[in-house]
């Protein structure tokens, strides 16, 4: 059993959803940019975030408190996981300030609450150099948090990027033209961030899906999505897992 922590989105936690019995997800952040995490805090009071799901407000919370930092430096897990699809959202900008705007911030109340002033909101555009910057800047902050808490062979980065194609029981559809031009917008400022965060973090290890499973899944829990992908996706993924697991295991028996 594998002791997991995970800052990404839910493909990379969906990893372990068909066998929750085999490892325990301790540390879970989710829908939280790099940006806003290595940005001022915001104060936020819990009883003004107007969800029923604990988890949806916790995450809320994280995102305006910029708990990552104190998180990982208490978090003792076998492995970290890593992928950068929450940088998609767009976020909102107050000075040094900033804040994710995610569906659960959408649906919170936060944002038409008079006592919060979250800002303008920042659109994720690949050619944004000024945005791009920032992100390199707050990845690095992030890189430098890590190394201090983990070796290199324990960091994963789950290389995820959205797929055009998705599986309608028997038959693969495309997304549509409007979708699958945001879809290859996004792709491409995903590859510079993985690009990125690799050539600063040597040792690392990846997970990386074979385009024949990198497809959607038009009956998946979540929903149909361009991230929503079919089983064999997520058990590829975790075959993956296993491989980087036992040469872990042997590399430490040999050392």
């Amino acid at each position: 059993m594998m002791n997991i922590g995970i800052f990404g989105g839910c493909v990379s936690r969906d990893i372990f959803r068909l066998f929750p019995e085999r490892d325990r997800v301790l540390h879970y952040s989710a829908r939280t940019s790099l940006i806003s995490q290595f940005s001022e805090p915001t104060k936020v009071d819990l009883n003004d975030i107007n969800l029923s799901s604990a988890f949806q407000k916790r995450i809320v919370a994280a995102d305006f408190n910029k708990s990552l930092k104190k998180d990982l430096a208490g978090l003792d897990v076998d492995f970290f996981i890593i992928d950068f699809l929450v940088e998609r959202i767009s976020l909102l900008s107050n000075g040094n300030k900033y804040i994710t705007r995610s569906k659960e911030l959408s649906t919170s109340g936060l944002l038409t609450n008079k006592k919060y002033r979250l800002g303008k909101v920042v659109s994720r555009k690949a050619d944004d150099m000024v945005l791009l910057h920032t992100w390199f800047n707050a990845c690095d902050q992030f890189i430098d948090c890590l190394q201090k808490k983990f070796k290199p062979h324990q960091i994963i980065l789950n290389e995820v990027y959205l797929t055009e194609h998705y599986l309608d029981n028997s038959e693969i559809k495309n997304f549509d033209e409007k979708q699958t031009e945001g879809i290859r917008e996004t792709n491409a400022m995903l590859k510079m961030y993985y690009s990125y965060f690799k050539g600063k973090y040597p040792g690392i290890n990846f997970i990386n899906i074979s385009k024949e499973n990198s497809v959607g899944d038009i009956n998946h829990q979540w929903g149909l999505s361009p991230m929503h992908f079919v089983d064999d996706y997520y058990l590829e993924a975790r075959q993956q897992l296993n491989k980087i697991y036992l040469e872990n295991q042997v590399q430490t028996t040999t050392i």
